[in-house]
């Protein structure tokens, strides 16, 4: 099967069945505690037992991953502001990549602080501000009242104008016989799109239409002077667009993504722009790069989103302030919630980024499975890929199904998940590249394998020969409706370092 170069995403715990999976173990251990408490066993294992804790956790060493969360101590005093330039001055600018990553309690509180006392500032302002919106809608209002008023006068002034005009035209109509009407009307037609020069000329080649204009020529004068003259301002009766800008500025507001899902994001643009480059034949070592150091590379990326967030809102809501009927207190509002925001969502309580994995992946098989169903992984990812074993479980009814020769075979109730007792489980771990420099982490203990560049994979089944690594794993292709089944590829991926 043809072999493609792409980069498999892959984000902690976004693996179908992995959360549950880990869940379950920290239940197993759990009640495993509980058993030992209550027959005396020790739950601590024997110095041949002890596990090297870099095979436990796939972060293992990490300095950004278990980071105190700070937040202002005591009371945050309202900061000092007049008006909207004065308050968007005293929202502190977003700290830099290099800051969220590995941030310092001096500068992590002294930006908290900023952005509650701008929004505490932001909310005395609205309130103040509710007042004034209030006078000026209601002003706004008389005064439409007193436009409408007035329109409905005039309207009633042009219909008397109107009904005057259409009786002095049933005087000048009784006079004309049909024909003359009609040619009358072709006329009025005919001339209006023709220049005065134009219309001279045609009059004095046509003297049968001249004379009977002629012939009622006064009345037609007479008729013009009763034509309604009043004209009626319907101005008041619009909608006035107010909320342009209001909401241009709340839809950034609303759209900000969760940290995860902005990581998630910038590794899927990453994977297009490397299949791009190596489509084209060209070299993707720029995007390597963005790769080894991805926790630098994603702070740097939310540091700037967060940044242009802030710009935008700002911009957006400076212009509202300037559309006639503005509500003052609206914006002072949003002011708070672009504070809240950017309060809530800079500095994540956990920074737990994955780095794409680039990876030859092979799909060995495809395989059908109704809605209700998934496939099984293994407890511990096995050491031979050959003795991965396929099983489905159906979650409405438990039922636990086995693959062989061809098809799905379902399991006895009483069946236990062993996984082949003959292939034993991965053991753990360190591959180094050729010239020392690059190493992986693959861990049987925990079920993870951890690549240089920091990307995290949790496989089915690994097998390792020297410098390169073979895994395998699971991966679900939902089906475009309800009726169509889902799609369950086992793909397989080799990694060399």
């Amino acid at each position: 099967m043809k072999k493609t170069l792409i980069i498999a995403s892959v984000m902690l715990f976004a693996a179908s069945g992995m959360q549950a999976q880990f869940l379950g173990k920290l239940l197993d251990k759990a009640t495993e505690k509980v058993v030992n408490k209550a027959t005396g066993k020790s739950t601590q294992p024997s110095a041949k037992e002890k596990v090297d804790p870099i095979f436990l956790d796939p972060y293992y060493g990490s300095t950004t991953d278990n980071r105190e969360t700070f937040y202002p101590d005591g009371d945050v005093p309202a900061a000092s502001a007049s008006d909207l330039n004065s308050l968007l001055a005293k929202i502190p600018a977003a700290p830099s990549g290099s800051e969220l990553l590995l941030p310092t309690k001096g500068t992590m509180v002294s930006y908290l602080r900023g952005l509650e006392a701008a929004g505490k500032c932001a909310t005395q302002l609205s309130l103040a501000a509710e007042e004034s919106d209030n006078n000026r809608a209601a002003a706004a209002m008389q005064a439409q009242q007193k436009a409408a008023q007035k329109a409905q006068q005039q309207a009633m002034v042009r219909a008397q104008q109107t009904q005057d005009y259409a009786a002095e035209a049933m005087k000048v109509y009784e006079g004309m016989s049909p024909e003359e009407l009609n040619r009358i009307m072709e006329l009025g037609q005919k001339l209006e799109n023709m220049s005065d020069k134009q219309a001279e000329a045609y009059m004095k080649a046509h003297p049968e239409d001249m004379a009977l204009m002629q012939k009622y020529a006064g009345k037609m004068m007479q008729l013009n002077a009763h034509r309604p003259t009043q004209q009626v301002d319907m101005s008041a009766f619009a909608d006035a667009d107010t909320e342009v800008y209001e909401d241009k500025a709340r839809s950034l507001l609303t759209s900000v993504p969760t940290f995860d899902r902005f990581a998630e994001r910038e590794a899927a643009k990453l994977e297009d722009e490397y299949n791009r480059i190596l489509e084209n034949g060209g070299n993707a070592q720029s995007i390597l790069a963005k790769v080894k150091d991805y926790k630098q590379y994603i702070s740097n990326a939310w540091s700037k989103y967060l940044t242009d967030l802030a710009a935008n809102v700002k911009k957006e809501l400076l212009a509202q302030a300037k559309a006639p009927n503005c509500s003052m207190s609206g914006i002072y509002d949003d002011v708070e919630r672009l504070c809240d925001l950017l309060r809530t969502s800079t500095y994540p309580d956990n920074f737990y980024v994955s780095a794409p994995v680039f990876c030859q992946k092979e799909v060995v098989r495809q395989i059908k499975l109704n809605k209700e169903e998934y496939l099984v992984r293994p407890e511990n990812f096995l050491s031979s890929m050959t003795g991965l074993v396929l099983y489905k479980r159906n979650y409405e009814t438990g039922n636990l199904f086995r693959f062989n020769a061809g098809k799905w075979n379902r399991m006895p109730d009483e069946f236990e998940l062993d996984y082949e007792k003959n292939v034993e489980p991965a053991e753990n771990m360190i591959v180094t590249s050729a010239d020392g420099k690059r190493q992986a982490v693959v861990s049987g203990t925990a079920g993870f394998i951890r690549l240089p560049e920091g990307g995290v994979v949790y496989p089915n089944a690994v097998e390792v020969s020297g410098n390169t690594i073979r895994w395998s794993t699971f991966e679900k292709i939902e089906g475009q409706n309800q009726d169509e089944m889902d799609t369950w590829q086992i793909v397989e991926c080799t990694y060399s370092l």
